[in-house]
């Protein structure tokens, strides 16, 4: 029973307004617990031996031994995904609270896991694209053929969420590409003119920069998200199935950075590109790039079987982010999404507070359950219907 004990590497634990946020920082998945698991959370960061967190622990509840060590492991297996336990000493990452943290946390029973509103809402404008990317999870439409359907077109039905939604403190704007849906400017608007959330668009950027210039001049949107798989303009190129792609994003990258806006990155790895996460990482420390986001190309859509990346592979990408991430995090963060146990989605509470909207009006979860559609219907009503 002398093994060390202690949050993993990647893990930061920490009191936000009333509960304690467990975050994976490689991935930015999270998990909320209360007062009487941040207790033990908070005795973890005292003692580094199991022996002695089970004494201690029998010792402040006034307990046997055995009920203490009932409690702790109790605890790691609620934990397990952020958890660390070792016959030596290892690298921990953060536990930051005390007792005033305690003090003022509320207890698990009187947290509400699930918001009563969604807290981040992803907004599908459009399935329309002007690229033809080799790992699309959807089978976009990329001809000059653009129907009426491929587009969220409800100005009416948009007005009516922004001001349903006054909670909400982020809109994310994805697609497709959301910089060719003809109302982007006025749907910016909307939602920063009704609502205090920051308002963020994911984009692989396009030829016509007035769009973007519009954008920045009136101060719309809060962080762009560009999608960059390289550095290498052959590669974008390539993976991007477009001639000038790399051109467009570096044009509209440069506007916005001039601008003085925030600028994401996401990165798609394939096997084309996953031995360049260093440049891209370099990049973005160059160019003041707070924050890169990872994403593994699925076995979904159009994506090619070449393109995916196997669990070696997988293995690589892991180690070499979270390699980067101790490096580089004092100027920006790489974080890694990938479905499986590093990125914790069966222990994320994003779960409970992210809602996708598609062009078409269905309403899903971050994790891709369905639970309905807005015909007819407020967010909160589909939101409060289905249990999660």
């Amino acid at each position: 029973m002398n093994s060390y004990i202690g949050v993993k590497e990647n893990v930061k634990v920490f009191f936000y307004q009333d509960r304690i946020i467990i975050k994976n920082i490689y991935s930015d998945a999270y998990f909320i617990v209360g007062k009487e698991v941040g207790f033990i959370l908070y005795l973890i960061s005292k003692n580094k031996r199991i022996d002695e967190l089970i004494e201690n622990i029998g010792y402040l509840y006034d307990i046997p031994v055995s009920k203490a060590k009932d409690i702790l492991f109790k605890t790691i297996e609620l934990l397990k995904d952020y958890i660390e336990i070792s016959d030596k000493e290892f690298k921990r990452g953060e536990i930051l609270l005390d007792f005033e943290d305690l003090k003022l946390c509320r207890t698990f029973k009187d947290l509400k896991q699930k918001s009563e509103y969604p807290t981040e809402i992803v907004l599908y404008l459009t399935k329309h694209c002007i690229r033809n990317c080799l790992y699309c999870k959807e089978k976009a439409v990329t001809d000059n053929g653009i129907e009426k359907d491929n587009f969220f077109l409800d100005i009416d039905r948009l007005e009516a969420l922004v001001n349903e939604q006054r909670n909400v403190t982020d809109w994310v704007l994805t697609g497709g590409e959301p910089l060719l849906h003809p109302n982007i400017i006025q749907i910016s608007r909307l939602i920063k003119r009704r609502s205090n959330a920051k308002l963020s668009i994911a984009t692989k950027g396009v030829p016509d920069l007035q769009i973007i210039k519009l954008l920045c001049d009136e101060s719309l949107i809060d962080c762009f998200c560009f999608s960059l798989d390289s550095i290498q303009p052959d590669t974008v190129n390539y993976l991007s199935g477009s001639e000038t792609t790399f051109s467009d994003i570096s044009n509209c990258i440069k506007l916005v950075k001039d601008a003085g806006i925030e600028i994401n990155i996401n990165t798609v790895l394939t096997t084309k590109n996953y031995l360049q996460i260093n440049d891209i990482v370099e990049f973005c420390k160059t160019n003041q790039i707070p924050k890169i986001n990872f994403l593994v190309a699925e076995e979904k859509g159009r994506c090619r079987d070449f393109l995916l990346l196997n669990n070696e592979q997988i293995l690589f990408c892991k180690e070499t982010i979270k390699e980067l991430a101790i490096r580089y995090h004092q100027y920006t963060m790489p974080v890694l999404k990938v479905k499986d146990k590093f990125n914790n989605c069966y222990n994320c509470s994003n779960l409970y507070n992210r809602l996708i909207i598609k062009y078409d009006g269905s309403v899903e979860l971050c994790n891709g359950k369905y639970l309905g559609n807005l015909d007819g219907n407020t967010i909160k009503n589909v939101w409060d219907k289905f249990a999660l």
